[in-house]
């Protein structure tokens, strides 16, 4: 079964959370906040109230076999380099870090973090094209040049196949 932490419980901290609850696996929780800590504490394998600012109650609190570790400290910019840092100094596996702007999330690469994380920049990439155009429905970027998109279908090709509409 794979283990997962997740250390911060600020908005994509919470949804990594829902996200991995629909999965057969074992969360382990940190954050400072005993209210969040107990709003959430049922739903987890390990919950725990502490800074993760101390490197000690890191190694103490996450096991250094676990497969990947979410970090979202919310605008503590410093202690999520930190906590990188310590997670990477732990050999942990995959570490997946918030940025709150570019230069955070530079830093982040550097230190270690395998995949780095923008959520605001993210939605308003998908939200932007779709709110500008009438006839985009859904748009998913994979790539810088690779998108997947949901469109209207002209009137010309309505009721037609792929093949015969001649793409």
């Amino acid at each position: 079964m794979k283990q997962f932490a997740i250390i911060g419980l600020s908005n994509f901290g919470k949804c990594m959370l829902d996200e991995f609850e629909q999965f057969d696996c074992e969360i382990l929780v940190i954050d400072k906040s005993r209210e969040l800590i107990e709003l959430i504490k049922e739903r987890v394998t390990s919950a725990y109230i502490a800074d993760a600012m101390n490197e000690e109650t890191i190694n103490r609190l996450v096991p250094d076999s676990i497969d990947a570790a979410v970090i979202d400290l919310g605008d503590s910019i410093e202690v999520s380099i930190l906590v990188t840092n310590y997670l990477k100094k732990m050999g942990v596996g995959k570490i997946i870090a918030k940025a709150e702007s570019a230069q955070h999330g530079e830093i982040l690469q550097i230190i270690g973090a395998d995949t780095i994380v923008f959520p605001n920049r993210e939605a308003a990439k998908r939200l932007a094209p779709m709110t500008a155009s009438d006839t985009l429905f859904g748009y998913f970027p994979i790539s810088e040049e690779l998108i997947i998109a949901e469109i209207q279908a002209p009137a010309a090709v309505d009721g037609k196949s792929v093949a015969e509409a001649d793409l």
